[in-house]
């Protein structure tokens, strides 16, 4: 997709829900509220500034293609922060995976619970878990070890965000849009050590090679099945339709991605064995 704009996956979940997923009789997409859409959208942060310049990742990277294509962009507000409940779900979703992360580390056998014992973040609780529960099986201390990470993950974002709240006097939905920053968060003490957990994670976990293995089979099956679909347009149901008259290479691109990313893994290969004749092993 990088000739074709590139692919942003909060635009493809907003495209989802605004154009691909039709059910009712007067209009595309699904009947979500604004706040909802903005979740969707910006649950990381703002896409521009008030002077419309971009921001945070877009300021080196450019706005992602497609928001031209969005119904009632103008409504989202793209200088602006979403909600506080859209943050709640970001920021959940990192806790959920350090945690499980960790935890499917473990039982790949990618590491073992000392490797994690001066690593930011999990550290102090690895260390608390194995002083006080020495004896017990590995995979109990392991789930003590993610359920503390969890708890206190969450509380300290509790803890920040009271504060936040409070400090910026904040007293509506409108005000938190407006406030100028990210009012749920880690503190800045449990930020800067859920980075190090991460960078960890990256260079023991992701990017060990039995995880980079299936990776590179699933890059290639998908490189294949996209460069197959541009030449030939031969896609199932409506999404044939659409491709048979895509009205240029960057519009049939972006029906390509958006039916590709749709597949289940099953239906992935499935697809790539009757474009090519061939099963993938993955090992």
């Amino acid at each position: 997709m990088a000739p074709f704009g590139g692919f942003d996956h909060n635009i493809r979940a907003i495209r989802t829900v605004t154009r691909l997923e039709n059910r009712y009789a007067e209009h595309d997409g699904l009947n979500l509220t604004r706040e909802t859409l903005e979740g969707i959208l910006k649950h990381n942060g703002p896409l521009i500034l008030p002077d419309g310049a971009p921001y945070g990742k877009y300021a080196h990277e450019g706005l992602p293609a497609g928001l031209d294509n969005i119904p009632a962009i103008a409504d989202l507000r793209l200088s602006t922060h979403a909600s506080l409940e859209a943050r709640a779900a970001t920021i959940a979703d990192d806790i959920a995976y350090n945690a499980h992360d960790i935890d499917d580390a473990l039982r790949a056998g990618l590491i073992v619970l000392d490797d994690l014992a001066d690593v930011p973040l999990a550290g102090p609780v690895v260390r608390e878990v194995l002083a006080r529960y020495p004896d017990i099986a590995p995979n109990r201390q392991a789930h003590e070890v993610q359920r503390r990470l969890i708890t206190r993950s969450i509380e300290d974002v509790i803890a920040t965000t009271a504060a936040n709240i409070a400090a910026s006097g904040i007293t509506s939905v409108e005000d938190v849009r407006n406030a100028g920053k990210t009012l749920l968060t880690f503190s800045p003490a449990t930020t800067q050590a859920e980075r190090g957990l991460k960078q960890f994670l990256f260079e023991r976990v992701y990017r060990h090679e039995s995880v980079m293995v299936p990776v590179r089979q699933s890059e290639a099956v998908v490189t294949a099945l996209f460069a197959r679909y541009m030449q030939s347009r031969d896609l199932p149901g409506r999404w044939g339709i659409a491709a048979a008259n895509a009205s240029s290479d960057t519009a049939l691109a972006r029906i390509v991605a958006d039916f590709i990313a749709g597949m289940t893994d099953p239906y992935a290969l499935d697809e790539y064995a009757r474009l090519f004749d061939a099963r993938v092993e993955f090992h």
